[in-house]
Parts: structure tokens; C-alpha cells; sequence
């Protein structure tokens, strides 16, 4: 329904998963942070926000990221890392 209400969501929701650089549990708790976006202004705020912090925490992607790979491939079973 969201990605369907303005022709301009798609492209923004496009922006907002390429923020999440294709880790899973990234799209998963972002996809349902959005899920409840209806309109062009509040997808757009989102990725201000989004923006806005990626800039506060530039250093903490070398901490961050690899605590977040291992914990992906320690996921037991493809189905549960799909």
C-alpha cells in the first residue's frame, strides 16, 4: 500500500535500502520503521534523518559492521539469513 500512494515512494524507498549497504537485519528493521510512512514528506524526513546520523557515526562502522556480519553468517540455515 505505502510503496503504491505517490509515484515518488518507490525511488525514495530505493534511497532508503541503499542506505542499508545490503545487510539484512539493516532492510528488516528499516522496512518496518517505514512501514507506517504514507506520504512523500515523511520518506523524505526519514532520510534526512537517516543522513543526519550516518554523519554522527562515521568512526563506528569499523566497530559496528563486523559484529554485525558475524552475527549474520553465525544465522543457522539459509532460510533464517533469507
Amino acid at each position: 500500500r505505502t510503496l503504491g500512494s505517490d509515484p515518488e515512494i518507490p525511488e525514495l524507498a530505493r534511497i532508503v535500502a541503499k542506505k542499508c549497504c545490503g545487510l539484512p537485519l539493516a532492510l528488516n528493521v528499516i522496512g518496518e520503521t517505514m512501514s507506517c510512512k504514507r506520504t512523500v514528506r515523511e520518506w523524505r524526513g526519514a532520510i534526512d534523518d537517516l543522513t543526519s546520523y550516518a554523519a554522527k557515526f562515521v568512526d563506528m562502522k569499523d566497530k559496528i559492521l563486523p559484529l554485525l556480519k558475524y552475527s549474520y553468517d553465525s544465522l543457522k540455515g539459509e532460510d533464517v539469513k533469507a
